[in-house]
């Protein structure tokens, strides 16, 4: 089941990595060329990425789901040698990178001070926008010691407790400020991040039980409601610029948004794969279930034979040629007793015929339940390559993160190429980005020691 399980979120972080690249295409696109563009495509740009912030929230819920299981050992020296330098060290690296980039792409003067102001970047943030994520990603790691002695002891109420807090103090409090409401009262919590790692701890844990139809319906209303405030925001853009706190992480909204998409698919995807693991025991199950049968024989004919007589096929013969020599000798045994050993006699043998033909008649069912599994296997085998690509993909989307903004900010920034003249060739250029992103992940991380980082 934990292959499963692996396979479940594998699904989640492709998709998820699949909508960032979206959201930072289309971001790009409608903040550079929006102003100069008719107000239709305009108000559906800023709609699609305003729906698109749930990717980011399904990733850390993913990470919650693995790390804070309790059963899952997470010793310091893995903690840091695994996670926390993976992530610093594809910080440091893609910060020089793309200062490098930017020299190269802006025709600035190649000098040592600008070389090393990719190092400063590092400590100081000032590098791409899209690192803020590795950032936040390295302060979670942090503290996740922490956060596993929490899931390691504390109750479905507590956990409840928690989430509930989080979500008051951190998105809807924050609401107030549209009436210029303000509240003294408040959480010493840095970020809504934390809510959602336990959040999605909760849900693998089955802790948070709720429909499946309860979550379609949370999913449609958010993003219905998104579409709306994204059309009242940018109908007056002066005077409804408030409108921007729903468009963020700790939105309300966008939370209902999020949760309901990993929720959905982190209960629905295992059912489609767990046919796939347990066939093979399918296999083992008929052959142990079937030979005791043929051993044992509880039939109900051979129970009563056994309570008569025990052990009647080994004695029967002898019984009979007992009653022939007091027949010869005595010739005072009733003809009754003679008729009822040989009636028993009879019922033994048609006993064993009965069982012999039981085992003939379920010997062809194991064989076909062993054909049964291999022609189930067949299309599995056949549907595989998908679930083969997605894990692929899956392995990569942290490369994925880190090398689609080279493409991205030269197709939006240096071609010179505004979306919205041809806009399925531009979705066609956003699709192509995430496949050549991925090849060149895919092929970078054969390089040894390069699949640490990437």
């Amino acid at each position: 089941m934990e292959k499963v399980n692996n396979n479940r979120y594998s699904y989640i972080r492709a998709l998820a990595c699949v909508g960032i690249v979206f959201l930072h295409m289309i971001y790009g696109a409608v903040t550079i060329y929006g102003n100069a563009a008719a107000e239709l495509p305009r108000n559906i740009s800023w709609i699609v990425v305003n729906n698109l912030y749930w990717a980011v929230p399904c990733f850390v819920m993913v990470t919650g789901a693995l790390l804070l299981d309790p059963s899952r050992e997470l010793t310091y020296k893995k903690l840091f040698s695994k996670y926390i330098f993976r992530v610093a060290a594809a910080l440091l690296i893609f910060t020089v990178l793309y200062r490098v980039y930017d020299i190269l792409m802006n025709g600035e003067e190649f000098t040592a001070a600008g070389f090393f102001k990719g190092f400063a970047n590092f400590f100081t943030g000032g590098s791409w926008s899209h690192l803020w994520y590795l950032y936040m990603l390295i302060g979670l790691y942090l503290l996740m010691p922490f956060f596993k002695k929490i899931t390691e002891h504390i109750t479905v109420k507590e956990l409840g407790y928690f989430l509930l807090l989080a979500v008051v103090f951190l998105s809807l409090v924050p609401i107030l400020k549209l009436w210029n409401i303000g509240i003294g009262f408040g959480i010493p919590i840095a970020s809504i991040y934390p809510f959602y790692l336990f959040c999605g701890y909760a849900i693998s844990r089955q802790e948070v039980k709720i429909s499946k139809w309860v979550a379609v319906v949370c999913l449609v209303l958010s993003t219905a409601a998104l579409v709306v405030l994204t059309l009242l925001r940018w109908q007056n853009p002066e005077t409804l610029q408030n409108l921007e706190m729903f468009f963020n992480y700790s939105s309300i909204i966008v939370i209902l948004q999020a949760v309901s998409v990993f929720y959905l698919f982190a209960k629905k995807l295992p059912k489609k794969e767990a046919v796939v693991v347990e066939e093979p025991a399918v296999v083992e199950e008929a052959v142990v279930v079937e030979e005791p049968v043929a051993e044992e024989q509880p039939t109900a004919e051979e129970e009563v034979v056994t309570e008569e007589e025990p052990t009647v096929v080994e004695e029967a013969a002898p019984v009979e040629e007992s009653v022939e020599e007091k027949l010869a000798e005595e010739e005072t045994t009733p003809a009754m007793e003679e008729t009822t050993v040989e009636e028993t006699v009879t019922e033994v043998e048609e006993t064993t015929e009965e069982v012999s033909e039981t085992v003939t008649e379920e010997t062809p069912t194991v064989e076909a339940a062993a054909m049964t599994v291999e022609e189930k296997t067949e299309p599995e085998k056949k549907e595989n390559w998908f679930t083969k690509l997605v894990l692929s993909f899956d392995g990569c989307t942290f490369g994925v993160y880190l090398v689609h903004m080279f493409l991205a900010r030269y197709v939006l920034r240096y071609m010179g190429l505004n979306p919205y003249d041809n806009i399925p060739a531009f979705i066609g250029l956003i699709l192509a980005t995430i496949v050549v992103s991925y090849v060149v992940v895919w092929l970078l991380r054969k390089i040894p020691k390069v699949d640490k980082v990437l």
